[in-house]
C-alpha cells in the first residue's frame, strides 16, 4: 500500500489505527469523568465544594480500576491528570507515573468490612515443567465472614430456611446425624450453600478457564442473591486431583469449625499461626452461632470433576441418587428412581475406580443424595429442553418454503420474531440458523441437534413452541401430532416450574419423557437420529419427582456471579501468578460488594 509515494505495510497500518482508536476511547472516557467532577463547580446548589458531584467522580474514577475497566497504569494516570485539572479525586500517596500503579490503586481502596484473606500453600502445576509445585493461594474463609454476620441474632433468624423447602429437609437429615435430633441447636444454626463451576476468561484469542467456588445463604430472603467467593483458580494450574483436594480440604476445615461453633486455634494443616494470621490468633472460644453445609450446586461436569459425582458413562452407575445405568434407565419407573443410593455404595464405587475420595464425603453427615440435586438450568434449559426445542424447530422448518434448509430456517425465524414481539418476550434468540441448531456446514450427519444459546433465552422460547406446532402440525400426520404433544407437554412442565407447582411436575415430567421416548423409538425404526435422548433426561425426571420447587436450587444467580467474577479477574498484563491474580479479584470484589447485614427495624 502506498501513501504519498511511501510504501506502508497493511499490518502496521492496522496496528497504528487500532492504537489510535484506543487512545481516542481513553481520552473520551477521561473527559466524561472530568465533566462529572467539574459539574459541581457550576451548580447553583448551596452545598459545599465537597458535593456529591465530586464524590461521584471519586467513586467513578476508582471504579475504573475496581470494575477492571482499565488497567491500573491508565486508571491512575487519568485520576492524576483529572486532579491536576481541578477535579476532587483520590490523592495518591505514591509517586506519580506508571511505577507500581497496581499496588498504588489497590492501596488506595477504602477499607471494607470483609475479613482479611487467608493464604495457604496449594499444589499446582508448573506450566514450564508440567510437574507439581506448592504455591501460596488466597481464600475467604466462610467461618470468618459468617461469624461476623451471625453476631447479630436477627441475622441468624433471617437466614432460617422455609419449612418444606429443599434446604430445610436437608438440614433436618443432617442435624439428625450430627446432633441426634431434627431440631436446631439452641444457639442457632445457619444453613450454608456451596456452588462451583468454570467460566471462560481472557477473551477469545487467549481463552482460558477459571474455576470459581462460592458460598451463599440459601435460607435468607434478604441476601438470597449474595454469592461470596471462597476462591478462584485458573484451570491450567490444576495438577491432577491434588489441587482440588487441597482447596476442598481448606473449605472442609472452615466448615468443621462452623459446625462446632468454635474458632480454630491453628491453621488448616495443624501448624501454628503465621505472622500474617495475627488477627486470627487472638480469636478464641465460641462463634455467635453454628453453620452447616446443606446444599451443593453445580453442573454435572463440575460435580464429576471436583466431587466424584459419576458421569453418564460410568460403568458402575451414572447417578448419585439411584443405581441407574445408561441407557437402561430409560425404561425405569418413578419407583425405580426413588430406590435411592446409599452413601456407602457411592463411596465404594469411587474407590473401586481408583479415584481419590473428595474430602466432603469423609464427613459422616455429608451425603451426595442429601446435598446435591441436579439443577434446572444445566439439566433442562441447556440440556433436554435445548435438545427438544432444536428437534421441533427442525421439524417445523419443513413447513416453510425454500430450496435449502438454511432458507427454510430463515422463514421459521421470521415467525419466531413475530411471536417475540406479540408476547413481549424479554430474552430472545439473536438469530436462528442451521449453526444455532447444531446442524451447520461441516457437521457430521449423525450430529444430534441442540439449540445453542443462553439458558434464559431457551427458557423463554419453550412456551412459544406449542403455538408454532399447533399452527403447522394441527390435524397433520400422526408424527406431527406427536411432535405437537411433546411441545405442549414441555411447555406445561415449564409453566409448572415457573409457578412452583410441585404437585403437577411429576405427572408432566412423565408425559414429556414418555412422548420423547415414543418419538425416539419411531425415529430408530426409520434409522434416524431424530429425537435422540441424552442422559440428562434421567436427571430431569429426578428434578420433577424430588418434591421441591426447582427454582429454589437452580444456578441462574450462580452463573451471573461467574460472569461478574470473570470480568473482575481478567488480567490486563503482568506476571501470570495464580495467587496474585486471585487476590486482585478478591480486592476488586470486596470493594464493589457491601458486607451483608440485617436492617435495623
Amino acid at each position: 500500500m502506498f501513501f504519498f509515494g511511501v510504501h506502508v505495510c497493511s499490518h502496521c497500518l492496522l496496528k497504528k489505527t487500532m492504537k489510535l482508536l484506543c487512545w481516542i476511547w481513553l481520552w473520551t472516557l477521561f473527559h466524561v469523568g472530568l465533566q462529572k467532577a467539574q459539574a459541581g463547580k457550576s451548580s447553583s446548589s448551596k452545598r459545599k465544594r465537597e458535593s456529591s458531584q465530586s464524590e461521584d467522580w471519586n467513586t467513578f474514577s476508582m471504579n475504573l480500576h475496581a470494575k477492571n475497566v482499565l488497567p491500573a497504569t491508565v486508571a491512575k494516570r487519568n485520576i492524576e491528570k483529572a486532579n491536576k485539572a481541578g477535579a476532587q479525586g483520590k490523592k495518591f500517596r505514591a509517586k506519580k507515573g506508571k511505577a507500581n500503579a497496581a499496588r498504588c490503586m489497590f492501596n488506595a481502596y477504602p477499607k471494607t468490612a470483609w475479613p482479611k484473606l487467608y493464604w495457604a500453600k496449594v499444589p499446582m502445576k508448573n506450566l514450564k515443567t508440567d510437574q507439581v509445585e506448592e504455591r501460596w493461594h488466597p481464600f475467604c474463609l466462610p467461618h470468618e465472614w459468617l461469624a461476623q454476620y451471625m453476631a447479630d441474632p436477627k441475622a441468624v433468624l433471617e437466614a432460617q430456611p422455609a419449612r418444606g423447602s429443599k434446604v430445610h429437609a436437608a438440614l433436618s437429615k443432617i442435624c439428625m446425624g450430627v446432633f441426634g435430633t431434627e431440631s436446631w441447636p439452641a444457639e442457632g444454626l445457619v444453613p450454608i450453600g456451596f456452588h462451583g463451576d468454570g467460566v471462560p476468561i481472557q477473551g477469545t484469542m487467549r481463552k482460558e478457564g477459571l474455576d470459581f467456588l462460592t458460598i451463599n445463604l440459601p435460607g435468607s430472603k434478604l441476601h438470597r442473591d449474595l454469592r461470596v467467593p471462597f476462591t478462584v483458580i485458573q484451570s491450567k494450574f490444576h495438577f491432577q486431583y491434588q489441587t482440588k483436594e487441597a482447596i476442598l480440604n481448606i473449605l472442609v476445615w472452615s466448615l468443621e469449625h462452623l459446625k462446632k461453633g468454635t474458632w480454630p486455634v491453628k491453621r488448616h494443616d495443624g501448624t501454628a499461626w503465621r505472622k500474617s494470621d495475627k488477627a486470627r490468633s487472638v480469636l478464641h472460644g465460641q462463634l455467635p452461632a453454628k453453620g452447616i453445609l446443606a446444599e451443593v450446586r453445580g453442573d454435572w461436569d463440575w460435580l464429576n470433576s471436583w466431587l466424584n459425582i459419576p458421569a453418564y458413562n460410568t460403568n458402575s452407575g451414572m447417578c448419585w441418587l439411584c443405581p441407574a445405568k445408561w441407557p437402561e434407565s430409560k425404561a425405569w419407573t418413578a419407583a425405580d428412581r426413588s430406590s435411592g443410593l446409599s452413601k456407602a455404595l457411592f463411596v465404594q464405587r469411587v474407590l473401586d475406580m481408583g479415584k481419590t475420595l473428595c474430602p466432603f464425603w469423609g464427613l459422616p453427615e455429608m451425603a451426595p443424595d442429601v446435598l446435591c440435586l441436579p439443577d434446572w438450568l444445566h439439566t433442562v434449559d441447556q440440556g433436554i429442553g435445548a435438545d427438544i426445542a432444536a428437534q421441533l424447530l427442525i421439524e417445523l422448518s419443513a413447513c416453510y418454503p425454500g430450496r435449502s434448509f438454511k432458507l427454510r430456517v430463515a422463514g421459521l425465524w421470521q415467525d419466531i420474531q413475530s411471536l417475540y414481539s406479540e408476547h413481549a418476550t424479554e430474552y430472545k434468540l439473536r438469530s436462528l440458523t442451521p449453526e444455532v441448531l447444531n446442524k451447520g456446514k461441516g457437521k457430521p450427519a449423525n450430529t444430534v441437534p441442540t439449540l445453542k444459546g443462553p439458558a434464559a433465552v431457551i427458557r423463554h422460547l419453550i412456551p412459544l413452541l406449542p403455538i408454532l406446532t399447533a399452527k403447522h402440525f394441527g390435524g397433520g400426520t400422526e408424527h406431527q401430532v406427536a411432535c405437537d404433544k411433546l411441545a405442549r407437554f414441555l411447555a406445561q412442565t415449564y409453566a409448572s416450574m415457573e409457578t412452583n407447582d410441585i404437585k403437577s411436575l411429576p405427572k408432566l415430567g412423565a408425559k414429556v419423557a414418555g412422548q420423547y421416548m415414543a418419538l425416539e423409538r419411531h425415529a430408530l425404526r426409520n434409522v434416524s437420529i431424530a429425537f435422540h435422548i441424552m442422559p440428562k433426561m434421567h436427571l430431569f425426571q429426578h428434578i420433577c419427582e424430588c418434591g421441591f420447587a426447582p427454582k429454589e436450587f437452580w444456578c441462574y444467580q450462580d452463573e451471573t456471579t461467574g460472569g461478574f467474577l470473570a470480568k473482575l479477574f481478567t488480567r490486563k498484563g503482568g506476571w501470570d501468578n495464580p495467587g496474585k491474580n486471585c487476590e486482585n479479584m478478591f480486592l476488586r470484589w470486596q470493594q464493589l460488594t457491601s458486607f451483608p447485614c440485617v436492617p435495623v427495624d
